[in-house]
């Protein structure tokens, strides 16, 4: 019953985010602080100080993963069904921006990733975000017809003045508000921030709740202040228990 208990309890636990120790406890009355990496085949995988460890679950008792839950000694715990580990899901994607129309896409590397909690934000307006895209978006259309001394479609001109395109203070005013908009997921409680890799892939173990995913490009630059140092995209997305949630981005020249 007790091997059944912590098998369903570490199936919820891929790591513990916050890089705190964990502690263990062996039927020898033995007590481990460390590292959980992970469960395969009946025998849970534990770093010690660099080292891995790998152990039978039928030789162990309860793992806590808060070291700062964890009693001096198992005498003092309660029984091992009470231990409730914290639930965990995962949000991962890739992330890759387009180079050129010989090579096409390429994966983008240093692209930084912000995730926090909606809770954390409250006053974060997603949807300036999003409208702000779509005005960036046919600003470069626009922009692109006045170059080559072309009439503009009235559908965009439409949307030139939807988004106060041609009023240079008004734009302003709003790109400036969409930076502080985003800079309030930057600099949140809690927030947290990973990097893309060389491969163009990103991964990160969180609670499952609801997150606003603010990727920046490190590759990809836009015209406007908000995105002078790197093209940006938000979403709100929910996480959940056990699941990977997958998200992904390609920053495309406009």
């Amino acid at each position: 019953m007790k091997k059944i208990i912590l098998l369903v309890a570490l199936s919820l636990i891929l790591s513990n985010l916050t890089f705190s120790q964990n502690v263990l406890f062996l039927k020898n009355g033995d007590k481990i602080n460390g590292k959980f990496e992970g469960i395969k085949n009946d025998t849970i995988i534990f770093k010690i100080q660099g080292n891995i460890l790998k152990l039978k679950t039928l030789d162990i008792i309860s793992i806590y993963f808060d070291a700062k839950h964890a009693p001096i000694e198992l005498s003092k715990t309660t029984k091992t069904s009470e231990v409730i580990p914290a639930l965990q899901g995962s949000v991962s994607g890739v992330v890759t921006y387009f180079f050129n129309k010989n090579y096409g896409d390429k994966p983008d590397v240093g692209a930084q990733i912000f995730i926090v909690d909606i809770m954390k934000t409250p006053d974060f307006d997603l949807e300036k975000v999003n409208s702000f895209y779509y005005a960036s978006f046919y600003k470069s259309i626009y922009l692109e017809y006045k170059s080559m001394g072309v009439a503009v479609p009235n559908d965009i001109m439409e949307k030139v003045k939807k988004y106060n395109i041609d009023d240079k203070l008004a734009f302003d005013s709003f790109d400036n508000s969409v930076k502080n908009n985003l800079s309030k997921i930057e600099l949140a409680e809690d927030v947290i921030k990973t990097v893309v890799d060389g491969s163009g892939n990103y991964s990160v173990k969180i609670k499952p709740g609801t997150y606003y995913i603010y990727i920046k490009s490190n590759n990809r630059t836009g015209i406007s202040m908000t995105e002078i140092f790197g093209k940006v995209n938000c979403q709100k997305v929910i996480v959940k228990d056990g699941m990977d949630t997958n998200i992904s981005h390609n920053f495309k020249l406009r």
